[in-house]
């Protein structure tokens, strides 16, 4: 398409400004620096802060700052144990998730009851998604933690349910797939997230009670690459 008017051109937004949202954290952990070229395909890099944490950590915050917006996508958190920290043999590795950064969304916040407790010995693992760039662009995002007052009732936890083995055939216009978790414990459900890149339609989560009672949790029936909001409930779900 032809140029338009340069005279009607808007002038372009406000930057954003890169503060914490939540105020100074009690613990930055800031990720090594990644530069993102443009012959990089679009790809999933880990980056491993030089950072350890020496006794157990409460926390009841975590917020991501970006170094670049332009590049970094999304980024998912991973709080590791290694076994040989612990006497056991080496390779082993215990991971869990412990946020994850979309476009849109906000910082994580426990309630008054709940925390999640990093242990000892723990390291960091954050896995970025970034996007192809024109020019050359470097990225160094930092991770901001706010403390909690001591122990809480309730430690929390994303339980994730992804698919990995896709393979979608030409000219299918309705592509389903299902997964399943189960709960060992009493749980508490706050809120819920969807992430399906530019393929993704819909999504609904239903829950199987032990008693028989199967009800939706929650239903997207348009789902939208660029709103992935995390579903925060007014009522927790028991």
């Amino acid at each position: 398409a032809h140029r338009g008017n340069p005279a009607l051109i808007p002038s372009p937004p406000p930057a954003l400004k890169n503060d914490w949202r939540l105020g100074e954290p009690d613990l930055v952990v800031t990720l090594p620096s990644h530069v993102v070229r443009p012959d990089d395909p679009e790809d999933y890099v880990n980056l491993y802060p030089n950072f350890r944490f020496l006794e157990d950590f409460w926390v009841d915050a975590i917020e991501w700052k970006i170094g670049n917006r332009s590049v970094l996508h999304h980024g998912t958190l991973h709080v590791q144990l290694y076994a040989e920290d612990f006497g056991g043999p080496p390779g082993d590795v215990f991971e869990d998730v412990a946020h994850t950064y979309l476009p849109a969304s906000y910082p994580k916040v426990f309630d008054d009851e709940e925390a999640l407790m990093i242990p000892r010995h723990a390291r960091l693992r954050a896995e970025i998604h970034y996007a192809p760039a024109e020019t050359a662009q470097a990225d160094q995002t930092s991770i901001g933690f706010y403390a909690a007052n001591g122990p809480r009732y309730a430690r929390s936890r994303d339980l994730t349910i992804q698919f990995k083995d896709i393979d979608i055939a030409p000219n299918t216009s309705e592509y389903v797939r299902r997964d399943r978790r189960e709960f060992s414990d009493a749980t508490v459900v706050t809120g819920f997230r969807f992430h399906m890149h530019l393929r993704g339609r819909s999504a609904r989560i239903d829950l199987h009670y032990p008693d028989g009672l199967t009800e939706t949790a929650i239903e997207v029936p348009r789902y939208d690459f660029d709103w992935q909001y995390t579903y925060l409930l007014n009522e927790p779900l028991e």
